[in-house]
Formats: C-alpha cells, structure tokens, sequence
C-alpha cells in the first residue's frame, strides 16, 4: 500500500522516501518564524514594543509587550509565524502602570532629529511596516530596535533587519559596524530536526500519508526540543554551582571579618596589642 511505502521504500531520514514531485530539498525547507526585538541604551522610562500583524484568515493579530505577563520594561521579543504580512511595529513610553504615550518618528539617517508636524499639526508616531506590499510577503524578517530617551523624550535611535537581503530600508539604520546586530547563520535546531524527518508539505493531497509526516515531524522536533531543553538546564547547573562557590567564599570572608572586628574592640581595653593585631586582620 502507499502507507507501506511511505515506511519502507527510502534511504531518506528515518524511513521516508524523497519525493520526486516536491522539488530540492532546499526548497522544502520549513521557512523560520519572524523575530522583532527592542532594547533599550539607558533606563530613564518604561518601554513597550507593540505589534499588529496577518495571517492570511482575515482577522488582525494584536501584541503588547506591557501587557504580556513574560513582558519586561526595557526589552521585548515577539516571534511571529513564517506567513505574517502587513506588520506593524510600534512603540509606547510609560510612567509607572500607565498606558503609555506613543513614540514620535524621528528621523535616523538624519542625526534623529524628530519629524515635522503635519498641516494639521499632528506629530508622525514611530511606526515600521514589514511586510506590507504583495511583493513582500516572503522578506526575512529579524528586526532589532534600540530605543532611548526620556518619558517625554523617547525615541527609537536605532533599528536593523539582519535577515534582509537586499538594501536597507528607509526606517533602518545602525552606522556602527562593530554593534551592528549580525545574520544569525545556524537555523533552528527543532526546524533542522523537522525537515530530517519529513519535507514540508509532503503529501498534502494524500490524507494519511501527510498525517504519518505531520506526526514524525512533530516528533523529530519535540525530540530536539527536550534536548534544547537539557542543555540548558545544565548550562544553568553550571552557572549556579560556580556562583554558589563563590558566594560561600564571599560570606565566609565577611563572616570572618566581621568576628575578627568585634574581637578586636574588646581586647583593645584588656590586651591593647593583640586588639589592634586583630583590628589589623578583620581589615584585610
């Protein structure tokens, strides 16, 4: 049956057989999510990072970083999936719990001077389209923003795409090179795993023989993620161990101290040399 033939008939990753229709393995490669960043250069004022993106479905996706329960207030990351288009990015200033104001453009290939108001006197709101024209739809998208400033001051200073392929935009600009945010080159490890398993879209027309390779992807990158996740943990094992050594050593030292002082102002009124020997010594 096909179903047999699926498991059996192929020296591909883990019993499944290339398809001579889904075209090169490159291009059955899983496209990775869109990645938006912002961090901030100083800490005068709360900052948020918000997005509205399509899916394809018809509705409007919306995210705040301010009122995600993970959100903090100097950075923020929001992974978006691989067929987001007409994305918005835009940014809020806040005064302890408050909504927060809009940010102001500003113009940052021209020293960040901030944009002029238009006829109506209205001040142009920082605001990055992604994605927005038919032609789009398929950019690389990892967008980093630096934002800087004052509550009433607060601006975006900096901005880059490092999964662009061609020139950079009008909205981007970072003249240091030596900060300049770089292309990540290692794709994602559960990605990797899921393609090992199985091409993307294989046997969409064939309702079990896709279902069989939804599953072993699903699994291959399950698989990689546990394992992503245990290495971490050990990472942090390592972490803890080695700063917990420290800190024994540090409060050990103070401890020490601490008892070599309060000796020493007792014997300076019985055994006034040995005091100040331990004076000496709870100092060092």
């Amino acid at each position: 049956s096909s179903v047999d033939w699926l498991w059996t008939a192929s020296p591909c990753a883990d019993g499944l057989p290339s398809d001579p229709g889904m075209g090169s393995r490159d291009d059955r490669r899983t496209a990775p999510p869109l990645r938006l960043r912002m961090v901030s250069s100083d800490f005068l004022c709360a900052r948020s990072m918000e997005v509205e993106w399509e899916e394809g479905c018809g509705a409007r996706h919306r995210w705040s970083s301010w009122q995600d329960a993970a959100g903090a207030w100097y950075e923020a990351e929001k992974l978006l999936p691989s067929v987001a288009f007409n994305i918005c990015v835009r940014f809020r200033a806040h005064l302890g719990s408050s909504t927060g104001s809009k940010l102001r453009a500003v113009d940052r290939q021209g020293n960040c001077e901030w944009l002029p108001e238009d006829a109506a006197g209205r001040r142009p709101v920082e605001e990055v389209w992604l994605r927005s024209g038919p032609l789009e739809h398929n950019d690389g998208v990892d967008v980093i923003f630096e934002v800087k400033g004052p509550i009433k001051a607060c601006y975006v200073r900096r901005a880059w795409n490092t999964a662009r392929d061609g020139l950079a935009e009008g909205w981007e600009s970072w003249d240091d090179e030596e900060t300049r945010p770089c292309r990540e080159q290692n794709p994602l490890a559960t990605l990797e795993a899921a393609d090992g398993a199985a091409p993307v879209g294989a046997a969409v027309g064939e309702a079990k023989l896709h279902l069989i390779c939804t599953k072993k992807r699903m699994c291959a990158a399950a698989r990689e993620l546990v394992q992503v996740h245990r290495t971490t943990l050990a990472g942090l094992r390592e972490i803890d161990a080695r700063f917990t050594g420290q800190w024994l050593g540090a409060n050990a030292g103070n401890t020490a101290s601490a008892g070599l002082g309060i000796a020493s102002a007792v014997l300076l009124f019985t055994a006034p040399p040995v005091g100040i020997s331990l004076g000496v010594g709870s100092a060092v």
